[in-house]
Formats: C-alpha cells, structure tokens, sequence
C-alpha cells in the first residue's frame, strides 16, 4: 500500500520534449496549442491589439494626416521629446506646474460649485415641492432640463 505518489525524479525523454507543453513543438501540435492560448488568454490578447493599433493609427494620423506639429504630434516626436525633458529633468517641472494648475482649477471649480448649490438649496426662489408651477424658478434659470426632471416629482 503506498501513501501517495512516488518521489522518484524520472529521466527526460525524447518523449517529453515533443509534448503539447514543451517546444520545439511537432507541426500537428501548434494549431492546437495556438487555439488553447487564444481561448485561455482572447482577452489580453484582444486588448493588445487595440492598444498596438491605437499607437499605430496615432504615428499615422500623426505623420501623414495632421501634419501640424502644433496641433498633433506623431508617437515618436511625442516620445522622443518625453525622453529629452526626463534626461535633463525639465520634466519634473511641466509635471509640477501641470498638477498645481489642475489642483488650482479643482478647488476654485468645487468652492463655486458648492457655493452655488447652497445659494440654490436655501433660495425662496426655488420654493418647496408642493409650491406648484412656481417651483424651481432658480433651478430653471440655470437649466431647463432640471425644471422638468424636478416638474416628474411627486
């Protein structure tokens, strides 16, 4: 009676080096073998290709249907110039510079934001929701879609 599977390390044989699972892989074998990674993996793959063809299409749009430079670069200009700003360090800087403008632009965006739906939430203007036709005369002075969002409310 044994107790489990044997430890003996078995040789390598000729065999075993022609599997579905090792190369140098037999004619007959590879379609099988093609067909189970792209069943295994048609995701990754799938998403790889979109990715390479984006890239592509960019460096060709880039190259040969916008031409201006100012307007929209190629793939490698805009690579290329990513290596030239990390390689003297100027890139640190626009990234600053870049992130304290969209930080800036955030919370002046959210104090009027806010601000603004306080001033709505508290106006006389905007009324109750039982006020009738003459509810939310502030909400659609500002938008008219959400006069009739708020004309659905019981």
């Amino acid at each position: 009676m044994t107790a489990g599977p044997s430890l003996r390390v078995r040789e390598r044989s000729p065999a075993l080096l022609t599997s579905r699972y090792c190369w140098p892989l037999t004619f007959d074998q590879a379609p099988g073998l093609i067909l189970k990674i792209w069943r295994n993996h048609r995701r990754v793959i799938c998403g790889t290709y979109a990715v390479v063809i984006v890239l592509i299409g960019w460096e060709l749009i880039g190259r040969y249907v916008l031409t201006s430079k100012l307007m929209f670069a190629p793939l490698t200009a805009v690579l290329a110039e990513f290596a030239k700003l990390w390689a003297t360090g100027e890139l640190e800087r626009h990234m600053f510079v870049s992130f304290m403008a969209l930080a800036v632009g955030f919370t002046i965006a959210a104090v009027v934001g806010i601000a603004l739906g306080s001033l709505i939430a508290i106006s006389d203007a905007v009324g109750a929701r039982d006020a009738g036709p003459t509810r939310g005369r502030a909400v659609s002075l500002i938008d008219p879609s959400a006069s009739r969002w708020y004309a659905s409310l019981p």
